[in-house]
C-alpha cells in the first residue's frame, strides 16, 4: 500500500508557524514509513505540492498512490 503524505497547511494566524507545520509533515511521514507493508512516498517528493491548489485525485495519480494524507496546524 503506498500513502503520500502532502505538506500539512499553516492555518493559524501566524505566519511563522509554517516551520512548524513542515517539521509535521516530517515526522508524519518518518512515523508512517515505520509501518510495516505501508510504503510512504520521500518528503522531497511531496514538497512540491506545498501551496498548491491541484485536486487531490490527481496528486495521487501524479504520485501513483493508493491514498493521500493532507491536514493543517493551527
Amino acid at each position: 500500500f503506498r500513502l503520500a503524505v502532502l505538506p500539512l497547511t499553516n492555518i493559524s494566524a501566524n505566519d511563522e508557524d509554517a516551520y512548524f507545520a513542515d517539521g509535521m509533515t516530517e515526522e508524519l511521514i518518518s512515523s508512517l514509513s515505520k509501518i510495516n507493508g505501508l510504503r510512504v512516498i520521500a518528503r522531497s517528493s511531496v514538497m512540491k505540492y506545498k501551496n498548491v491548489n491541484k485536486d487531490i485525485r490527481e496528486i495521487g495519480k501524479e504520485l501513483m498512490v493508493g491514498s493521500v494524507l493532507e491536514g493543517s496546524v493551527r
